[in-house]
């Protein structure tokens, strides 16, 4: 949980997932009625922030309809608005992780796996977590794993 400042009051962030960062371009629905677009920037099980300026009111419920073209991620989430800024608002989802949210955080998880193992040498293969080693055959014929000096 972390405390900051927005506008001289201090407010708590309660959310209980580790934000993602997103770009997810969304019509807010308030009272079945279609009152904005915004765009999800950062995203949780627990909730997001919607980049807007059309900002509800706090407690306001709201609904977040997508337009990604690949496939059902975010299709139509329901919130409650819990912070509001100049900027947009925070949503803490009615219902905890919700599949299309969950769906959409492992989908970001892989692509980033993928293009980060994509992008180490080939000579580097993985001595343990977060320790990348040179291979014997980058080496010489000093053994893997053994540190050059």
């Amino acid at each position: 949980m972390k405390t900051h400042v927005n506008d001289g009051a201090c407010i708590m962030d309660h959310r209980w997932g580790t934000r993602a960062p997103v770009s997810v371009p969304v019509k807010i629905y308030c009272a079945y009625a279609a009152i904005g677009m915004g765009r999800v920037i950062d995203l949780s099980v627990s909730g997001a922030f919607v980049r807007t300026a059309r900002v509800p009111q706090l407690m306001t419920q709201v609904e977040l309809c997508s337009f990604l073209a690949s496939g059902p991620h975010l299709a139509a989430l329901e919130g409650y608005v819990v912070r509001r800024t100049r900027f947009g608002f925070g949503i803490e989802w009615i219902e905890l992780a919700p599949e299309a949210v969950c769906t959409l955080l492992q989908d970001l998880r892989a692509e980033r796996q993928s293009s980060c193992k994509a992008n180490l040498p080939t000579h580097w293969e993985k001595a343990g977590p977060g320790r990348p080693n040179f291979t014997a055959a980058s080496q010489g014929s000093a053994p893997t794993g053994t540190a050059l000096p």
